[in-house]
């Protein structure tokens, strides 16, 4: 399994490295595993989170509280519940048509 870097994450996604801690602070992406230095190490899932989250938050047309369900999406998966996240998916599209 390949491991990495908070700054390599960054890097594969193009973001900045505190926009990567920030995922972490807000629950938006599964907590890292840490190092005995306390550094992070993310894996591919984390990448695929954080794919993820840029993907979903670039949609355009974020009103009826379709905003907060996305959130809601991200912040369930997050916590490894993807049957909930399904659910919550299932429910985002049929609001969105």
């Amino acid at each position: 399994m390949n491991t990495y870097k908070t700054a390599e994450v960054a890097a594969i996604i193009g973001i900045h490295p505190n926009t990567v801690r920030l995922y972490e602070k807000l629950k938006l992406i599964s907590k890292p595993e840490r190092l005995s230095n306390g550094y992070r190490v993310f894996t591919e899932f984390h990448i695929k989170q954080c794919k993820l989250i840029r993907l979903a938050f670039q949609v355009e047309v974020l009103q009826n509280g379709l905003r907060k369900k996305i959130a809601q999406m991200i912040t369930v998966s997050a916590t490894g519940d993807f049957d909930t996240t399904i659910a919550l998916t299932e429910n985002y599209l049929k609001q969105i048509g």
